[in-house]
């Protein structure tokens, strides 16, 4: 169990409930109801989610769970939040967490949205302007509609990400346990690697090492050697500043499932992994090459480690997203090198409950960076020369003055060699 409970700003979500004139803030959508409860349903089942699955209520791995839960913070302060959840899961295991004392469950039979409405018109709060949010099917909002007839509803996201964005001394905590967690990690998994271990037993490893510090692998990338696409691209050497990511015949682009493929000396080793603490994730990149770099590649390393490091010092309160990503475009050209622009296409993203959150480093995103943020740098080198795609990225917080590294004994990142 832990120490200390999630707790969201709720004198902040009232602030941002005056300014959009709402009387009420209402979340249905598993992440988010569990966000503002501070009590979510069960992370070692959570981590699907950790890329954006988000499943209302449903279980995202395992026997669906039919069963919605909703969470309502009124912008009175005289008036008690409550949290609508089913009695029939497993709410149990990290009841004692949540910090709302109202608590309401439910069991078969009875409709959530009428148990929602009930506590609604007990607390007259069944009229007026509620802020929802929710990521359910259509019924759900049809149901809502038509037992508070005289609510006038609105997308209540904008508070819910403007809370989420700027993290809790708590949160921050299990950040800093997930990313520092999954950076020693990677470390043991890079050791025990020698020639004919293979990407599934290097899995192994990085995940052993994980479970060892008491946290869950969310995800994890791992590739030996040159990406499946870079033979064909060889003999048609882009000299473009942004290229898109071919795949092989497989549709296979960098995310490969780890195979039975062993390590051969000469090998880069690229590792993209995350973990999962209480609810929130780390991640990162991380290189190694079994065997001594050339000097080609140390210097190609070395100026890739440079600009990531720049690009960070941008990492600030006051800076604005689009400007940074600016910044990243300017820094990769002064450099010679080349980013690639997959799906993506960013310089860099959020990170908290999931892995890719608001604010993102794209030319169209004007949020203003504020202290308490955690973000990823994330720069994807590319160049066919050096196994395609080389990317940078590390979790880290806005602080009063710049950012910090959330794991522990921080330093530029290099490509590590393996003897």
């Amino acid at each position: 169990m832990l120490d200390k409970p999630l707790h969201p700003d709720v004198e902040r979500a009232r602030r941002l409930m005056g300014d959009l004139g709402v009387d009420l803030l209402l979340a249905s959508d598993w992440i988010n109801a569990g966000y503002l409860a501070g009590h979510f349903l069960d992370p070692d089942l959570f981590s699907a989610g950790a890329i954006g699955i988000n499943s209302w209520g449903y279980r995202v791995k395992g026997v669906l769970s039919p069963y919605e839960n909703f969470v309502a913070i009124p912008r009175d302060k005289g008036e008690e939040a409550f949290f609508v959840h089913s009695n029939q899961d497993t709410y149990a295991c990290f009841y004692e967490q949540c910090w709302i004392k109202e608590r309401i469950p439910y069991g078969p039979g009875l409709d959530p949205v009428e148990v929602v409405a009930k506590s609604l018109k007990e607390s007259n709060l069944d009229r007026g302007h509620i802020a929802l949010v929710y990521d359910a099917p259509v019924r759900t909002f049809e149901r809502l509609k038509r037992v508070l007839p005289r609510v006038s509803f609105r997308d209540g996201s904008d508070i819910v990400w403007k809370l989420r964005m700027v993290k809790t001394t708590e949160e921050i905590e299990r950040m800093r346990k997930a990313a520092d967690a999954t950076d020693r990690a990677a470390t043991a998994a890079f050791d025990a690697a020698t020639e004919g271990t293979t990407e599934l037993e290097m899995q192994k490893s990085f995940r052993t090492a994980l479970a060892q510090q008491e946290v869950y692998a969310a995800f994890n990338h791992i590739h030996f050697g040159e990406y499946p696409f870079v033979e064909r691209e060889k003999k048609n050497y882009p000299s473009t500043r942004v290229t898109e990511l071919p795949v092989d015949s497989h549709n296979r682009t960098v995310y490969d499932i780890p195979t039975e493929r062993k390590l051969e000396k000469g090998d880069r080793i690229a590792l993209d992994a995350g973990a999962r603490y209480h609810s929130y994730v780390s991640d990162i990149q991380r290189y190694a090459k079994l065997g001594k770099l050339t000097s080609d590649e140390a210097e190609y390393f070395r100026k890739i480690s440079m600009v990531f490091e720049k690009v960070r010092e941008e990492f600030r309160p006051g800076a604005i997203a689009s400007n940074i990503y600016s910044a990243a475009i300017r820094e990769t050209e002064n450099a010679g090198l080349r980013l690639l622009s997959t799906g993506f296409g960013f310089a860099g993203h959020g990170v908290g409950i999931q892995v890719h959150e608001p604010p993102f480093i794209v030319p169209n995103d004007d949020t203003t960076l504020e202290k308490g943020m955690t973000l990823n740098p994330e720069l994807c080198f590319y160049d066919v020369k050096f196994n395609g795609l080389n990317e940078v990225e590390d979790t880290i917080l806005i602080t009063e003055n710049g950012n910090e590294p959330l794991v522990a004994n921080y330093a530029p990142r290099h490509i590590q060699e393996l003897t």
